[in-house]
């Protein structure tokens, strides 16, 4: 027990007096974690967007692909990653292996599935008649669903997402339905 206390005490010792290795481990982790999350963002707001306003051949395998990276346990995409990066593997020459490449790699991977599913989820939500005056001219949707798309985009980085984080969920819904009333009743 004794080993532990001191295991705790030099933990918090080497985290108050910012450690030099420490720090950059932390700055390491949240470089690799912003960078996955930009290219996460960058390719899912596009694609979610896309696959809930288009209708395609094609489309409900690439939803059920989607679906189906939302479940994908980290442990299976790190294997995945290190696959396809390990010598014997098709992307071996580009020498990534236990790189912060090969890291964001997988973040995005487990990332951008989040992404696309959450935003196709908001946007699908989103009555059309709300949704066709954006691409008109900007109004006050426009604000409300770029909140609603950055809170997607911060949930999807959360692995178990808890109720009172999803209750702001359903609040920005009712934001837009009454807005979309509004709308209506100006139309």
């Amino acid at each position: 027990m004794a080993e532990i206390w001191n295991g705790l005490i030099q933990a918090f010792r080497l985290l108050i007096t910012l450690n030099t290795q420490v720090r950059e481990i932390v700055l390491l982790s949240l470089g690799v974690s912003g960078t996955a999350l930009v290219l996460s963002t960058l390719l899912g707001v596009p694609l979610g967007s896309w696959l809930a306003l288009s209708h395609f051949s094609g489309r409900k395998p690439l939803i059920a692909v989607i679906y189906t990276g939302m479940g994908l346990p980290p442990v299976v995409v790190g294997l995945f990653v290190y696959l396809f990066l390990s010598q014997a593997g098709p992307l071996a020459f580009l020498n990534w292996l236990f790189t912060p490449a090969a890291m964001v790699i997988a973040q995005v991977i487990i990332a951008l599935p989040l992404v696309a599913g959450f935003t196709m989820a908001a946007v699908k939500g989103v009555p059309p008649e709300v949704v066709e005056p954006l691409f008109q001219e900007p109004v006050e949707v426009d604000a409300l669903l770029r909140q609603g798309l950055l809170l997607n985009v911060h949930l999807s980085e959360v692995e178990e997402v808890p109720d009172y984080v999803v209750h702001p969920v359903y609040l920005f819904k009712a934001r837009l339905q009454r807005l979309s009333h509004r709308l209506n009743a100006v139309l």
